[in-house]
């Protein structure tokens, strides 16, 4: 991703590139660590 990145390219990043290569709770890759920087809050994708 060039440039700065604000919430809509962060939620589209994670909606399009990170939560396809998660798995369900227990498992591998299941959990998701952020900051808490203020673009990560109230994202469309948490607890999907």
């Amino acid at each position: 991703m060039e440039g700065s990145c604000d919430k809509e390219k962060f939620n589209k990043f994670i909606l399009s590139l990170v939560i396809p290569c998660m798995n369900q709770y227990p498992g591998p890759n299941s959990v998701l660590v952020l900051d808490n920087a203020k673009i990560h809050h109230g994202g469309e994708w948490v607890y999907r």
